[in-house]
C-alpha cells in the first residue's frame, strides 16, 4: 500500500522522515565536491540566514536523483511551490504522478497511481529537516548546524554539518548560481544521496494559500491518521 512512499521528495519533511529512497537502475553519480566542513564559519551563516530570511516564496520545477548507498540511482521531476510559513506542495510528474501538501500543520501525500491520500500530522519529528529552510524558521534550523561557505566562479555552496548526532542526514549542500538558489544535495548517514536541480526559479512571486488546498478526486481512499491524534 505505500510502496511510493519511499521516494518522496527531498524538500518533503514527510519523505526524510520515512526512509531511503527506493532503488531502481544503476546509473553514475555526479559527487558532491565541497569539502568536509573543519570549523563553523559564522559570516557564513549569517549570510545565509539573511538570504534564506529574505525568501517568502519559492516557486520552480525541479529535477531530483536519488541515490542508493549501492549506488543505484532514481531519476524523478515535477513542480513545487513554498509559502512561509509552513506551506508546500511538491507535484512529481514522472516517473508517477504524486503530491505532497504542507498546510495547516498537516500534510497530505496523494498518490494517483494507487488512488490513495495519506494524511499526517506535521509534528516535531518533521520540524528538523530541509523543508523547514524555505518554509519555516530560518535560525531555529540552523542553530543546530556547522555552516561552511565555499565560493565557484558564480557559485556558492552553503554546507552544513550537524553539530549533534542526526538519523536524517550527515551533509546538506544548499547552492546558488548568480544570487538564485539552485540547488540542495543531500548526503545520509548510510551513504545514500539526493540532489534536487532547480530551474524556472521564482523568488518572492505571489502564491495565494488556496493554491495549498488539497482536492481529494472522488473514488480515492483517504487514510486519515490525524483523527487518532491526540491534541
Amino acid at each position: 500500500m505505500f510502496k511510493h512512499l519511499k521516494v518522496i521528495a527531498l524538500f518533503s519533511a514527510v519523505a526524510l522522515s520515512v526512509g531511503s529512497p527506493v532503488n531502481v537502475v544503476a546509473a553514475p553519480v555526479k559527487p558532491v565536491t565541497a569539502p568536509p566542513v573543519q570549523k563553523h564559519d559564522a559570516k557564513a551563516a549569517e549570510k545565509l540566514t539573511r538570504k534564506l530570511t529574505k525568501i517568502r516564496t519559492v516557486s520552480a520545477k525541479f529535477k531530483q536523483e536519488s541515490v542508493g548507498s549501492d549506488g543505484r540511482t532514481r531519476t524523478e521531476s515535477g513542480s513545487m511551490q513554498i509559502k512561509r510559513p509552513g506551506k508546500f506542495r511538491w507535484n512529481t510528474a514522472s516517473p508517477f504522478e504524486q503530491e505532497i501538501v504542507s498546510l495547516d500543520e498537516k500534510v497530505w501525500l496523494v498518490d494517483r497511481d494507487l488512488q490513495q491520500v495519506i494524511i499526517q500530522i506535521q509534528d516535531e519529528r518533521m520540524s528538523n529537516t530541509p523543508a523547514q529552510l524555505l518554509s519555516g524558521d530560518v535560525k531555529k534550523f540552523l542553530k543546530d548546524y556547522q555552516i561552511g561557505l565555499y565560493r565557484d566562479d558564480k557559485q556558492e555552496r552553503y554546507t552544513l554539518t550537524p553539530t549533534g548526532d542526526s538519523d536524517l542526514f550527515e551533509k546538506l549542500d544548499i547552492v546558488f548560481r548568480d544570487g538564485v538558489l539552485s540547488s540542495i544535495e543531500l548526503r545520509d548517514s548510510l551513504g545514500g544521496r539526493r540532489r534536487v536541480e532547480l530551474s524556472d526559479v521564482n523568488i518572492n512571486g505571489m502564491i495565494s494559500d488556496s493554491d495549498f488546498r488539497v482536492k481529494i478526486p472522488k473514488g480515492y481512499d483517504v487514510i486519515d491518521q490525524t483523527s487518532n491524534t491526540e491534541q
